[in-house]
């Protein structure tokens, strides 16, 4: 695979990623709010725990997803093939 090609597929999925972050992150929020909101009696000191953490693993999975294709496009440009030349 040359570089123009590998460039335009991590440029692709990068763009999709981002799609996908603001497709979904409203939904995720409003659930997450809906859930941070309520009154569930005894549950709503362990909500209250767990609410932030699920945001909080939310943005990790999409920066995640994002890190490594970058992290993948960066090594790959800079590897070297082995020189088997002979002196």
């Amino acid at each position: 695979m040359n570089i123009i090609k590998a460039g335009v597929v991590m440029i692709t999925y990068m763009f999709m990623v981002v799609i996908a972050y603001f497709l979904l992150s409203t939904p995720v929020e409003l659930i997450l709010g809906s859930f941070e909101g309520g009154n569930f009696g005894a549950a709503t000191e362990h909500l209250d725990a767990h609410i932030p953490v699920m945001r909080t693993v939310f943005q990790m999975f999409f920066a995640l997803l994002a890190a490594v294709p970058i992290t993948w496009f960066i090594f790959w440009v800079s590897h070297r093939e082995p020189d088997w030349g002979y002196q």
